[in-house]
């Protein structure tokens, strides 16, 4: 098998230097040989995004807040998605570093009251990926129609970095919350749908499915496709969505995934924590002050923590 630098090159190009030429020659090696060419066309359709990509991508989701949505920073709370030290935290301090916006616009979901809604009537719920839509219908039911009952004149609006169309669809007819998106994922980029562009026929469909398959099915058994059956192939310099093909995350004894993921970005049964007053048997939390900051240590440890993410090997 060829393993030169450059006869990889734009395959580790995909991923902008944060895949060595080893680890990706060792990953690859994994497969059957007759397999690594269905694999490597999935490595070139592959959208991975590097930290300036992220950058670049909350700067488009911010103007688009202001531009298209109308929003002013003054009047409006910013809350991470996910639970605290996950995803949702990063892309929210990211979000808020790049737009110089104040520690005291951005609130956990668990402290979005009634009366913080009085006081600044719109919220912005800052997630960097939507690829079932699970989150959101959760944030739907459990924060944002329970809140709307106690404040009708509030609004609430998604805004993530990049979503998948299959996500989206599942609220074509929603009323109860606005959605902003910086970049949008058609099903073509799902490698085995109908009108893929990463494999042109059926025919070519059907058996690299099978080759994927192969693996997967003994990698993530209820999820051999991704969650959801997503078929997703993306993933961010801090960790991939497990709606990503399971050959390029998941991890096993005798697995080693190209790319890191760790605990799941979006566990199910720890996606949002409602406020007190709103959960079926309230109980007695701790209020924060105007303060509080995005994470429990202190700013300057959270700054040289986020300043480090600078490639993967760093992560």
């Amino acid at each position: 098998m060829p393993g030169s630098d450059s006869e990889y090159q734009q395959y580790l190009d995909v991923f902008k230097g944060d895949v060595t030429h080893a680890a990706f020659v060792a990953w690859l090696e994994q497969f059957e040989e007759e397999d690594r060419p269905t694999m490597l066309a999935l490595v070139r359709a592959f959208k991975y995004l590097s930290l300036q990509d992220v950058f670049l991508l909350l700067d488009d989701l911010y103007d688009k807040l202001r531009k298209h949505h109308g929003l002013a920073p003054e009047s409006t709370w910013f809350v991470p998605c996910g639970y605290v030290a996950k995803s949702g935290d990063a892309v929210a301090y990211f979000f808020k570093r790049r737009n110089a916006l104040p520690d005291n616009a951005f609130l956990r979901a668990s402290d979005l009251t009634e009366s913080r809604l009085r006081e600044r009537p719109n919220v912005v719920f800052v997630d960097d990926f939507v690829g079932s839509g699970q989150l959101i219908a959760r944030t739907i039911d459990e924060l944002v129609i329970p809140l709307r009952l106690r404040v009708p004149k509030a609004r609430f609006v998604f805004g993530t970095m990049l979503a998948m169309v299959r996500g989206l669809r599942r609220f074509d007819d929603q009323t109860q919350i606005e959605f902003c998106t910086s970049m949008i994922v058609d099903t073509s980029s799902e490698p085995f749908s109908e009108n893929s562009v990463v494999f042109s026929t059926a025919e070519a469909r059907i058996d690299a499915e099978r080759r994927v398959r192969k693996y997967t099915e003994r990698l993530s058994p209820k999820s051999p496709l991704g969650y959801g059956g997503s078929q997703a192939l993306i993933g961010f310099f801090f960790g991939t969505p497990n709606n990503t093909l399971p050959i390029f995350w998941r991890s096993s004894p005798d697995w080693r995934p190209l790319l890191p993921h760790g605990d799941a970005l979006h566990d199910p049964r720890r996606l949002i924590d409602v406020p007190g007053d709103l959960q079926v048997r309230p109980s007695a939390t701790r209020g924060p002050s105007p303060d509080d900051d995005l994470q429990d240590i202190s700013r300057e440890a959270t700054s040289a923590l986020f300043d480090s993410f600078q490639t993967l090997q760093n992560m």
